[in-house]
């Protein structure tokens, strides 16, 4: 923040000062001598004013929430400035209508303490978040004397104008006074809060704590945010297990911090290698920058929850097909489904040995488990080749790279078709990222080791939690 800019919010903390003299100072005056009232009525009022401006927490939290304090500052000022004139239209009242009188007191002083709550409030965070550290103690130090300076000024300029005094001229004098007021601050903080946040954001990478690594400094002014936390520690320990009780026994001497943990019966030998702790500061300008990119992002996760396919409603299109290749689902995604337009699309990986051949009419699927169960003495040529394939050609190392493509293949089929996608594999053993693998159902299973209609049940519910 540059000198000029904390003489801008000092001008309008000196319009503060101003909107204050003469309520605070020259109507308890014109109660006791013009209306000869209690000098404990007045006291009442201003001690009114004070009692109100506990709300001035409330006024920080709402110009911290919405991220434009200049708007409560003007607000304030238009409250200070009703209840300005408010208050020196209160003495006539009084004077022909005690109790209206004192009611109109009553209401213009709780109005002159929320103005002063609503506008002084939020101009100090405002210098605050944006003066830096060396700034500080003067720019608070600039605002103040030039608050005091108003309270002089308008002091001095009321009372030469007043003399001699008029109800009239009192009610002319505090709304003339409430315009200038609010004018002049309304020109002092012209596009100021924006110029300062636009400065601000230019600076953030700055703001940054680079010892803090992005990712967790991100979750961490994120967590500041909701918390509406200033700041915050980040701690990084290094811990060196040691790998028997004779290394812990010996290295006694360490002065680091050391110890023992049991868990399910074994023991656990550690010492604290590193230990590094540094303060996070909370960076609102960077939350303001990044906030319509999390609600976009938030919007889009709300419409996914919203239009999620209802299984009840849903369209189903099965070609699933029992003892399939994935060379097969390979072969169907590229030929014929990876131009259609579905909502979801699911795709359960099978065995990696089983394959497939063209027998001239359609592609027939092929496994060793099937092709064990063929008597050699069928004199089938196909199946006593495959026999021999199993036998002496096909590897683990095959199937397993075989896998791997088609699985790879699938994925980018889909990304590049934009085509939603759930992965299943059938084999228990695999080590492919799929979303989910069947197995553990073991207790609900066939003979033949297919999932019975209860198992399915439950793969299909884990299906649901996924999506």
């Amino acid at each position: 923040m540059n000198w000029f800019s904390i003489l801008r919010l000092g001008l309008v903390q000196l319009c503060i000062g101003s909107s204050v003299v003469i309520p605070l100072s020259t109507l308890n005056r014109l109660m006791k001598v013009e209306l000869a009232l209690p000098a404990t009525i007045a006291g009442f009022l201003i001690a009114l004013h004070y009692a109100v401006q506990l709300t001035r927490v409330n006024w920080g939290y709402l110009s911290d929430k919405t991220q434009n304090r200049s708007q409560w500052i003007i607000f304030g000022m238009l409250i200070l400035g009703i209840g300005g004139v408010l208050a020196s239209a209160s003495i006539p009242l009084i004077e022909s209508n005690f109790a209206y009188g004192i009611m109109l007191a009553l209401f213009s002083y709780t109005l002159i303490g929320f103005g002063v709550g609503a506008a002084g409030t939020p101009l100090l965070a405002l210098l605050a978040s944006y003066s830096s550290k060396s700034q500080k103690g003067f720019a608070a130090s600039i605002t103040f004397l030039m608050m005091i300076l108003g309270l002089a000024i308008t002091g001095i300029t009321a009372g030469i104008i007043l003399d001699p005094y008029s109800h009239q001229k009192l009610i002319k004098i505090t709304a003339s006074l409430a315009i200038i007021t609010n004018i002049l601050s309304f020109l002092s903080l012209k596009n100021l809060e924006k110029s300062l946040r636009n400065n601000a954001d230019a600076r953030t990478p700055n703001a940054i704590n680079y010892d803090v690594p992005f990712k967790y400094w991100i979750q961490m002014q994120i967590q500041m945010e909701v918390f509406d936390m200033v700041s915050c520690k980040f701690c990084d320990n290094q811990i060196y297990e040691y790998p028997n009780r004779d290394e812990y026994l010996k290295d006694s001497g360490s002065t680091k911090p050391r110890g023992e943990i049991i868990e399910d019966g074994i023991h656990y030998y550690w010492k604290l290698e590193t230990h590094y702790e540094t303060t996070v500061h909370r960076n609102k300008a960077w939350f303001a920058m990044v906030l319509p990119s999390i609600i976009k992002s938030w919007n889009l996760i709300q419409h996914g929850r919203d239009s999620r396919i209802k299984p009840e409603l849903a369209e189903e299109y099965n070609i699933s097909e029992s003892g399939s290749c994935n060379r097969r689902l390979l072969r169907n995604l590229a030929n014929d489904h990876c131009n259609k337009d579905y909502d979801l699309m699911i795709i359960q990986l099978s065995y990696p040995n089983r394959t497939e051949y063209w027998n001239g009419s359609c592609f027939q699927q092929v496994n060793n488990q099937v092709m064990k169960s063929v008597k050699k003495t069928t004199g089938d040529p196909v199946s006593m080749a495959f026999q021999m394939y199993y036998r002496h050609v096909y590897e683990v190392e095959y199937g397993l790279t075989d896998e791997l493509m088609v699985f790879n293949s699938i994925k980018h089929i889909c990304e590049a078709k934009k085509l939603p996608l759930l992965t299943l594999s059938a084999w228990g053993k695999t080590k492919l990222p799929v979303d989910h693998v069947i197995k553990g159902y073991e207790h609900t299973s066939y003979k033949n080791k297919h999932p019975s209609v209860n198992a399915q049940k439950l793969i299909a519910d884990n299906l649901y939690s996924l999506l």
